[in-house]
C-alpha cells in the first residue's frame, strides 16, 4: 500500500510539473522571426499571443528596433491594401510598446481617419475614445502637429455628435491647409456639403 502511495505521489508530481514546463517562455526567436510572428498574430486578432512573443524576446535596443521596423512596415502594407483593421491592430501595438515614438501614433490616427472615410462606418465608442485620445496626445506633444489632425478631430467631433466643436476643428484645419496632400480635397468637399446640409443651404 505504501508503494502504491509513493507511485501515486510521483505521478501527481509529474502531472503538475509537465503542464508547468509547457507554460514557460516562448523559445528563443531571432528578431526577424519574432517580428513576423508578432505581426501575423496581431493581424489575426491574436493579441495575447503577440504579447507573449514580445515578452519573450530579448529587450535589447537592437531587437526592439528590429521588431518596431518590421511591424511598422507590415502595418504600412496593410494600410496600402485598404486592410485598415489589420493596420490599426499593428499600429496600436507599436503605439503601446513604443510610446516615445510619435510616428506610430500619427500613423494610427491616420489609419483610423481613412478607415472612417473609406468605409463610411461610424466608429464604436471604444475606437472613438482611442481616436480622441490620440488627437489629444499628438497635440500635447507638438504644437506644430500636421494640419490633417484637425480634420480628424472634426470627424471625431461629428461622430461624437459635437457639431459646434466639429465646425471649429474644421475651420482650424482650413486655416492651415495648403492644399496638400491632395487626397484631403475629397474630405473638404464632404465636410462643406455636410455643413451646408446642416445649415439648410
Amino acid at each position: 500500500m505504501l508503494q502504491i502511495r509513493k507511485l501515486t505521489s510521483a505521478f501527481m508530481l509529474a502531472a503538475v510539473i509537465i503542464p508547468l514546463a509547457g507554460c514557460g517562455s516562448t523559445p528563443d526567436l531571432s528578431p526577424d522571426d519574432a517580428s513576423n510572428q508578432i505581426a501575423e498574430n496581431l493581424a489575426a486578432g491574436k493579441v495575447e499571443a503577440a504579447e507573449e512573443i514580445f515578452d519573450g524576446v530579448d529587450r535589447s535596443d537592437e531587437h526592439r528596433s528590429a521588431i518596431r521596423a518590421t511591424v511598422y512596415e507590415r502595418a504600412g502594407a496593410y494600410y496600402r491594401a485598404d486592410r485598415f483593421r489589420e493596420a490599426i491592430a499593428l499600429l496600436r501595438f507599436l503605439n503601446e510598446h513604443y510610446p516615445d515614438q510619435s510616428a506610430p501614433r500619427l500613423a494610427l490616427l491616420y489609419a483610423h481617419f481613412h478607415q472612417r472615410g473609406k468605409t463610411n462606418a461610424v466608429p464604436g465608442a471604444k475606437n472613438l475614445k482611442e481616436v480622441n485620445g490620440l488627437i489629444e496626445t499628438i497635440r500635447e506633444e507638438d504644437e506644430k502637429y500636421p494640419a490633417w489632425v484637425d480634420l480628424a478631430a472634426a470627424q471625431a467631433a461629428v461622430d461624437g455628435s459635437r457639431i459646434e466643436t466639429a465646425r471649429k476643428e474644421y475651420a482650424q484645419f482650413k486655416s492651415k491647409w495648403d492644399g496638400r496632400p491632395r487626397e484631403f480635397a475629397f474630405y473638404v468637399e464632404e465636410f462643406e456639403r455636410y455643413f451646408r446640409m446642416l445649415d439648410g443651404a
